[in-house]
């Protein structure tokens, strides 16, 4: 996999794509809340559906190093062996304590270790600006170095990318509003960039995992959003295309039809890097359950008019319920039987599309 452009290429040719959010599948079947989840069959299930990429969050609590390393290679092996048109996205870190895919001694009782930003307005913990100082490197950093550097995930060709961190964002709160600190982020963005492609010898793509520049404080600068970005060790650009902006003079019918505002697509024209849609969803709501016409136009302004290189909607499952899914958000047919089929029968028919995109790109520019 490779960066041509604003466009993904493989073996020459564009490689545009539907994908789907799988969080826990490099620990389903083994770990609590996804013990009872079983890797194949989720596979299956996107696989039918046309997914060519599936987004996993790596890091467990519970689970040390040396295992997660090993649940890792055992997924690349099942993907190699019955899914090898499929890629793995890999998630590093989490931005929050309330699920346990986070790295193993970031979170402690009872002061919540690096977990102790308590942002207003969110009942969750966050990642503290502390840790993106010199926190990040006493777990963290040594984490995403084993798994980098173990040979067999080093030479995988079923990764795609990696993803520095979900959602990551370096904030503190303040007495009426949360504090950004975008020139820390972006330090720590780079730091690790740096040393991510060092240890993984440029075998595969690296982005930061973001919801956006806005959601990361830096709303109206440029200067710094294109300071992010604009470094060769960040292949490509996210976004988490959610919709709903709290805006009181406007109700979640009129949000889930207009864009999401969480939108770096001109950022990626200027910087000529490609923007992915890492997640994406919308809520049902009392007027209307079936979310097909609000996702076929989000295709549209996504991939049609932004030309982003994929789309993939969060929280994925299919069959019961094995703790993956999202009762609000997600793409199931255990919380939202309603539209399951419609959804899955849009993004299969976008998926063949993208597919027939898929012409001979010319190298102008590469990473």
């Amino acid at each position: 996999m490779r960066v041509i452009g604003q466009d993904f290429a493989v073996a020459g040719c564009r490689f545009r794509f539907v994908g789907v959010n799988l969080r826990g599948l490099a620990h389903y079947g083994l770990s609590d809340p996804v013990r009872g989840a079983n890797a194949a069959d989720q596979l299956q299930a996107a696989h039918d559906m046309g997914a060519r990429v599936v987004r996993i969050f790596l890091p467990h609590a519970q689970v040390s190093v040396e295992e997660t390393r090993s649940r890792l290679r055992g997924l690349l092996s099942l993907m190699e062996e019955r899914f090898g048109d499929m890629y793995l996205i890999v998630a590093l870190a989490n931005l929050y304590d309330d699920v346990d895919f986070r790295v193993p001694g970031d979170k402690r009782d009872p002061d919540g270790g690096y977990y102790s930003h308590q942002p207003i307005g969110e009942g969750r913990r966050l990642l503290s600006i502390d840790w993106f100082r010199e926190g990040y490197k006493v777990n963290y950093r040594p984490f995403v170095q084993a798994v980098l550097q173990d040979e067999a995930i080093r030479n995988s060709p079923r990764i795609l990318a990696y993803n520095i961190g979900n959602e990551l964002k370096a904030e503190s709160r303040g007495e009426t509003v949360n504090i950004g600190h975008p020139d820390l982020l972006i330090s720590f963005m780079h730091d690790m960039a740096r040393q991510m492609r060092q240890w993984d010898g440029g075998k595969h793509l690296i982005t930061t995992g973001m919801i956006s520049t806005r959601h990361a404080h830096m709303a109206g600068n440029d200067t710094l959003r294109e300071r992010l970005y604009d470094i060769p060790q960040l292949d490509f650009m996210t976004n988490h295309a959610y919709h709903g902006d709290d805006n009181p003079a406007t109700d979640l019918d009129q949000e889930n039809a207009a864009p999401s505002q969480e939108d770096d697509s001109d950022l990626a024209e200027r910087l000529g890097k490609p923007l992915l849609i890492e997640e994406a969803g919308m809520k049902p709501t009392p007027n209307q359950r079936e979310r097909a016409n609000w996702m076929a136009k989000d295709l549209q302004i996504l991939l049609d008019e932004k030309r982003a290189a994929g789309y993939m909607p969060w929280g994925f499952m299919r069959g019961s319920d094995n703790g993956d899914g999202d009762a609000e958000l997600g793409l199931d047919d255990q919380f939202h039987g309603t539209d399951w089929p419609s959804l899955t029968g849009l993004l299969a028919e976008r998926a063949r599309s993208l597919k027939q995109d898929a012409g001979a790109i010319t190298p102008l520019s590469s990473s």
